[in-house]
């Protein structure tokens, strides 16, 4: 089995947007703890030499923080990063879409429409909508970003700031990992879902996150997560590195040769 996280947080919250997708600090650490005479690395998973393998997505201060506990654990795992958020010190998209939903009050103004969003289901359900447009409609991160700060100015948010664990790592911060458990392997240059069916901008997203990774580090660069791990057939023409998903339309473990799904932990 090989686990993606999306980071750690010290105090989990059920009603936080931007938590969902995190995990508790002190439930990892014991969880390592215990079992990590059957966690290997995913080659091991992959060869069934290893039970459990993890991974963690994102340029994110929480993704850093799971990625040092690896670390100081000397528990072998990778963190895919997107070498953009880092290098333009750019946070991501959905950190704010994440944080105005936590804002947004008992109502939100999305596309000239006042919803309803005065519970978490009904917040969750505005976010996919959101996030859907978004998919269909602009092809950037920063698209996106200035997409959700019109939003966040016409639902009169003020003093709007996304939580430190949400934010942007640096690039020391990355490179403080070299010779540890830790591999940092690519996410693409940028965060994006748009380019997936798109083969030749896909190649160069792929190619300029693995180049600049490849500058800082002294090992190959040949694992790629994708952003939002959705399969694709243009996947068939990209198996020459191990590829990973995060798709519950598929199979836990390999879709097709080199494309490995993963199960959020």
């Amino acid at each position: 089995m090989i686990y993606a996280l999306h980071g750690i947080i010290d105090k989990l919250s059920a009603t936080n947007m931007g938590h969902r997708n995190l995990v508790q600090t002190d439930i990892l650490r014991s969880y390592l703890i215990v079992n990590r005479n059957i966690i290997g690395t995913t080659t091991e998973v992959i060869a069934k030499k290893k039970e459990t393998a993890f991974t963690i997505d994102d340029s994110t201060n929480a993704s850093f923080e799971a990625a040092v506990l690896f670390a100081e654990l000397n528990i072998p795992c990778i963190w895919f990063v997107n070498g953009s958020n880092i290098v333009e010190n750019r946070p991501y998209s959905f950190a704010y879409l994440n944080e105005l939903m936590n804002r947004c009050g008992d109502s939100i103004m999305f596309n000239d429409r006042t919803i309803n969003s005065d519970c978490f289901l009904a917040k969750k359900r505005i976010r996919k909508d959101i996030k859907e447009f978004m998919h269909l409609n602009l092809p950037s991160e920063e698209l996106r970003l200035n997409f959700l700060n019109k939003m966040i100015e016409n639902n009169h948010i003020h003093n709007f700031e996304i939580p430190e664990y949400a934010k942007q790592i640096t690039l020391k911060e990355m490179v403080s990992l070299n010779g540890s458990s830790v591999r940092v392997m690519n996410h693409l240059w940028e965060h994006n879902f748009t380019d997936l069916v798109e083969i030749e901008i896909l190649k160069e997203n792929i190619m300029k996150g693995k180049n600049w990774l490849q500058t800082y580090l002294d090992y190959p660069i040949n694992e790629l997560a994708l952003p939002y791990g959705l399969y694709s057939e243009s996947l068939r023409n990209l198996t020459s590195d191990t590829i990973y998903l995060l798709d519950n339309n598929y199979d836990i473990g390999e879709v097709i040769p080199n494309v490995i799904n993963r199960i959020a932990f």
